[in-house]
Parts: C-alpha cells; structure tokens; sequence
C-alpha cells in the first residue's frame, strides 16, 4: 500500500460506499483518505476501473458530495482501492 501514498485512488467499500481522496495511510483496522468526496452515482463509465480511469460524465445523474478534508474508513470494509488517472476529474457534482 505504500505505493498509493499521496496519491489520487478510488476506494471500494463493503458498506461505506466509494470514496475517492488522496492516500494517507494504511494500518491494520483504517485507510485514511484527505480531500475525499462520496461518489453516489455516475453515468459515464461502465463500472469503477473505468471511473478511476476515464472519469464520470458531469450530467444531471452523477452525484459526488462535497469535500471532507480527512476520513477514515475501517479496513475491514475496504474492497479494493485503484490509482485515479491523472487528469480524471472526481470533483463535487450536484445537480438537483
């Protein structure tokens, strides 16, 4: 997991959802993500390799929250956790 420090990833959960930050650290019970956003839901790509890939279509479907400056999701939660492509664009979408 060290090669995701400081780094843009996209971090599946069980029960927590998708979440997507800048890496800070792994231990046995926490990830901890800066500057993370909740992804809700998205058009524009077919399924989260392809999100952290090539992005999310900003239309009146995607739903990314606002910014939380650190969280810690439980480990045990954690399902997968993928680079982000530079460039790819996960910023708040709202939409009403």
């Amino acid at each position: 997991m060290s090669a995701f420090i400081g780094k843009k990833v996209l971090v599946r959960c069980k029960n927590a959802g998708v979440h997507t930050g800048v890496f800070v650290d792994r231990t046995p019970d926490t990830l901890t993500l800066k500057d993370s956003c909740r992804i809700w839901r998205w058009r524009g790509a077919h399924d989260l390799s392809e999100v952290s890939m090539m992005g999310v279509s900003r239309s009146a479907h995607t739903r990314i929250s606002c910014v939380i400056p650190i969280i810690q999701l439980t480990a045990s939660d954690v399902c997968e956790v993928m680079l982000v492509a530079e460039g790819v664009d996960l910023s708040p979408v709202h939409n009403e």
